[in-house]
C-alpha cells in the first residue's frame, strides 16, 4: 500500500499503480479528464459557436446598412424639400 498523497488510496493502487486501470486518468466524482476523443468534439462544438457568433454580426451589420440608407434617403428628401 502506497503513502498518504501518492494516490494509492484513491486509486487503489500503490507508488506508480493505479489499480487494475493501468493509466492515471481516474479523477474523483465530479472532475472530468479529457480525453482524445473530447478534443474533436470540443473543436466541433467551438466552430458551431463561432459560425453562430459570425452570423449575428453579419446580420447586425444588415440591419445598420439599412438605417444608414433610411438616412440617406431621408437626408436627400429634406435636402429636395428645402
Amino acid at each position: 500500500m502506497g503513502v498518504a498523497g501518492d494516490g494509492a488510496a484513491r486509486t487503489g493502487g500503490g507508488l506508480g499503480q493505479s489499480g487494475t486501470r493501468g493509466d492515471r486518468r481516474h479523477q474523483g466524482p465530479g472532475q472530468h479528464v479529457a480525453t482524445q476523443g473530447d478534443e474533436p468534439r470540443a473543436e466541433v462544438a467551438e466552430a458551431a459557436r463561432l459560425e453562430r457568433e459570425c452570423a449575428a454580426i453579419v446580420a447586425r451589420m444588415e440591419e445598420v446598412t439599412a438605417a444608414e440608407d433610411n438616412l440617406r434617403r431621408l437626408h436627400a428628401c429634406a435636402l429636395a424639400c428645402g
